[in-house]
């Protein structure tokens, strides 16, 4: 692990000459410009999600409204027929 991050320290020290003042600053401030737009990516990206997972919510919550509703549904339809066979009982007697 340690040879890995020699090598990597090495190959960037040979991409940057660390005794020019200038250029040094120049890297930074790129590097920190970089940091800062991938912040803000990170960030909208975490918007993004919280706003899907309310999207996705809100499917759920429909679909329970609607499995609620079917259900008083299919119980009215279920009382209706007894209450049906109830008056066809009673109009035989």
């Amino acid at each position: 692990m340690q040879n890995k991050h020699n090598e990597a320290f090495e190959r960037f020290v040979y991409l940057y000459d660390f005794k020019d003042r200038n250029l040094t600053a120049n890297v930074v401030g790129n590097m920190q410009e970089h940091l800062r737009q991938l912040l803000a990516i990170k960030s909208q990206i975490y918007s993004l999600a919280t706003e899907l997972g309310f999207i996705f919510e809100g499917i759920s919550r429909v679909q329970a409204r609607r499995e609620d509703s079917d259900n008083l549904e299919t119980f009215a339809i279920r009382l209706d027929a007894v209450s049906s066979d109830i008056s066809w009982n009673m109009a035989d007697r």
